[in-house]
């Protein structure tokens, strides 16, 4: 089976999502990396993964490891790493939050597994998206090879 991955956000200013797909891509070296070609942001970023992502990755698995991907593309595992944004709004922009709220409770039905790396994580995304944790897997994050005891 081949594999892709939503790299879109590894085009960006390194948060802790972005360095953690970047780790996972580092050792799984056969994936496709599917990028807008440019750095693509907010609602363009968005645009593109409803409407490109899915016809570059046709016929494959797609890996979104940023809390975003597109809802028509079933095959897919989506990494949520929190619901920060849900349960403290107003800590994020209001749009962020918006956007958000629409679009993950389509989501997370749609694709094949959720993906977090947490039990604490796992039962507030069943919690707040109403979605059964039977279908959100647990799946630790490493620590980058720059890290020495």
């Amino acid at each position: 089976m081949k594999v892709a991955v939503n790299a879109r956000a590894t085009d960006f200013k390194i948060g802790g999502q972005q360095r953690a797909a970047m780790e996972v891509l580092k050792r799984i070296p056969t994936v496709h990396r599917v990028t807008p070609g440019r750095p693509l942001g907010g609602m363009k970023g968005h645009f593109w993964e409803q409407a490109a992502l899915p016809l570059r990755t046709a016929g494959q698995l797609l890996w979104s490891p940023s809390a975003t991907g597109p809802v028509i593309k079933h095959n897919q595992v989506v990494t949520l790493h929190d619901t920060a944004f849900l349960d403290l709004p107003q800590f994020f922009a209001p749009k962020f939050v918006a956007f958000y709220e629409r679009l993950l409770p389509v989501l997370v039905r749609r694709v094949a597994k959720v993906v977090t790396v947490s039990q604490f994580s796992r039962h507030r995304i069943a919690a707040t998206l109403s979605l059964d944790a039977e279908r959100i897997m647990v799946i630790e994050n490493g620590v980058s090879t720059q890290f020495r005891p």
